[in-house]
């Protein structure tokens, strides 16, 4: 096994141990109505407006789990290590695939060459992938405005360009335009990131560059650099506080509907049923429980009977699978990289990574850990 897959590996799994070492204790619970906070079907009645203004509070509960999963640090620790690949390597790819959107935008990942972006956004401005990238690459709020706007014109069913809309909303201020946009989110019917696409496409860069299968596997899985987990967090950390806000002025109400609403963004990142990468599973978790310990724990979560408290166990224990699934791998920092690492085939490698595209990251580790021996 090259040395290069061994670092690429050991990055990855130095990520989801940042990630894990991250938690954050728990604030005391607050007192709120005895509803259900997840009645039956996704309809949720949306907080008064105006808003109050924000007090500052509940900020920190999760500051050091944002740091640990800040996608620029990933981005630059990982350029680093994984194979510099340069636009020239992968010029007749882009043909071949007559410089469609999913390459171009492949091609801007793998080498960071802006000019592939910039041909991507003249050429499809229409593509919702092609936005969503465009966003996270803007230089001004303007220009990152207009692209939120193209997104949820080219993905209308994609409560996405909402959230990070809502999130670019409070961050000037503007809260109420912020709170309209969560309301909006949650009549969508899906919530859409384009990972899986991203890692399929970049995999078939890195190949054309000339890595091997596992590499270019390897590359293009730990070369995401997710930078949309960071603002959904954020944008989690201000519904707490916003909801809080409510709370002060006297209007539970509104503060539930809140709480709602973040309960709803955090489930939709931390379905475990879903195909994702482990760190947006463990993204969800947080925002989930930063909304529901602000709850009274006795009060009905959902109309199945099972309670906010319920809820907070049940988040613990699918927290604690992933570290237990994690935790075969942890020994690479321990002097047991060499030995773990080399009981695993190029074959298991591979098949590594085409489950964590299928199956979802949780699901592939539970299956290394079974190849490794390790229950």
């Amino acid at each position: 096994m090259s040395a290069r897959i061994l670092t690429v590996l050991a990055v990855g799994c130095l990520v989801t141990a940042l990630v894990l070492m991250g938690r954050s204790k728990s604030p005391k619970f607050e007192a709120a109505p005895t509803q259900a906070l997840r009645p039956a079907g996704k309809t949720i009645a949306g907080p008064r407006l105006p808003a109050p203004r924000a007090i500052d509070a509940g900020r920190k509960t999760a500051e050091s789990f944002q740091q640990a999963g800040d996608s620029h640090a990933l981005e630059r620790l990982l350029k680093e290590r994984l194979p510099n690949i340069t636009i020239d390597k992968i010029g007749a790819w882009l043909e071949l695939n007559r410089r469609s959107a999913d390459s171009l935008l492949a091609g801007f990942i793998v080498t960071d060459d802006a000019g592939l972006l910039s041909e991507a956004t003249e050429r499809y401005p229409d593509d919702p992938q092609v936005a969503f990238v465009a966003i996270f690459a803007s230089k001004s709020g303007e220009e990152r405005r207009r692209w939120l706007d193209a997104l949820k014109q080219s993905a209308p069913d994609n409560s996405l360009a909402h959230y990070l809309s809502a999130g670019e909303y409070f961050k000037a201020g503007q809260t109420d335009a912020g709170v309209q946009e969560l309301i909006d989110a949650m009549q969508k019917t899906k919530y859409e990131d384009y990972t899986v696409s991203f890692i399929v496409n970049a995999e078939e860069a890195y190949r054309a560059a000339g890595c091997t299968s596992v590499e270019s596997k390897a590359a293009a899985m730990f070369n995401q650099p997710l930078p949309q987990l960071a603002k959904l967090k954020r944008l989690g950390n201000e519904m707490s506080t916003l909801a809080q806000s409510y709370r002060a002025s006297g209007d539970e109400a509104s503060a539930l509907a809140l709480l709602r609403m973040q309960v709803e963004l955090g489930r939709q990142l931390g379905d475990s049923t879903r195909a994702g990468t482990i760190i947006q599973e463990l993204v969800g978790i947080a925002i989930e429980r930063g909304a529901l310990e602000l709850v009274e724990p006795g009060n009905w979560y959902d109309a199945a009977s099972t309670t906010v408290a319920d809820r907070l166990v049940q988040l613990a224990r699918q927290r604690d699978e992933i570290k237990r699934l994690n935790d075969p791998l942890d020994g690479m920092f321990n002097g047991e990289r060499q030995e773990l690492l080399d009981r695993m085939s190029e074959e298991d490698l591979s098949n590594y990574f085409d489950r964590v595209k299928t199956l979802g990251e949780k699901e592939a580790l539970r299956w290394a850990a079974l190849r490794l021996g390790r229950p």
